[in-house]
């Protein structure tokens, strides 16, 4: 496995570990070096490491989809209450509850 292979699986692995924990912008902050990887990778050859690679790879991909869809149901559901929908929730002891309607309030102060 070549110097440049091994580099990219481990910034993949690092970018894995950082997508589980939900740090997308310390996983975004990999994207030139894994990018300088891929090209010297590309150029050269994966060798051995291809199969490696682009499982790593795929994973990485299946995360990445995965945060954007709950990123999209996050957004949607903060939309959905600041409109003033009511939605049904369980509380820390487990009973279902309801959060009523509220619309968009004014607050003045003095």
């Amino acid at each position: 496995m070549s110097r440049a292979a091994r580099e990219l699986l481990s910034i993949l692995e690092r970018e894995r570990v950082f997508l589980r924990a939900g740090e997308l912008d310390r996983a975004a902050g990999l994207a030139r070096r894994k990018e300088a990887c891929i090209e010297t990778v590309e150029r050269d050859g994966a060798g051995t490491a291809a199969e490696a690679l682009g499982h790593a790879a795929a994973i990485n991909m299946e995360l990445l989809a995965a945060a954007r869809e709950g990123l999209a149901s996050a957004r949607d559901r903060i939309e959905a209450l600041q409109k003033g929908v009511s939605t049904k929730t369980y509380s820390s002891n487990g009973e279902r509850t309801e959060i009523a309607e509220t619309g968009p309030t004014l607050e003045r102060r003095a």
